[in-house]
């Protein structure tokens, strides 16, 4: 398998007003083979491309995101978070 996405989700707009564009996509590509997207204008295929191309404009992502790009859950996003925080501040003696 060469990528693996999970129930991938987007969301435009601000405030209270969100239109989700991706709604828990999951989907496997293995090496070699040719994918094609089809779909209506305005579908979510470029936005699904950036997202996973990570063009997305986002500078950060969340680790809900994360989780859904790599197929691993928020908790061990968070442990991995936590074990790495912890050898930075031993490193620099914070």
């Amino acid at each position: 398998m060469l990528l693996r996405i999970n129930n991938l989700e987007k969301e435009f707009g601000k405030n209270d007003s969100y239109q989700k564009v991706l709604d828990n996509i999951s989907i496997e590509f293995k090496s070699g083979e040719f994918i094609c997207l089809l779909g209506e204008s305005g579908s979510g295929k470029s936005t699904f491309l950036n997202v996973i191309g990570g063009l997305d404009g986002k500078e950060e992502l969340t680790q809900k995101e994360v989780a859904s790009v790599l197929g691993i859950s928020q908790s061990y996003i968070s442990r991995i978070e936590k074990k790495v925080i912890k050898e930075i501040s031993e490193i620099i003696k914070i």
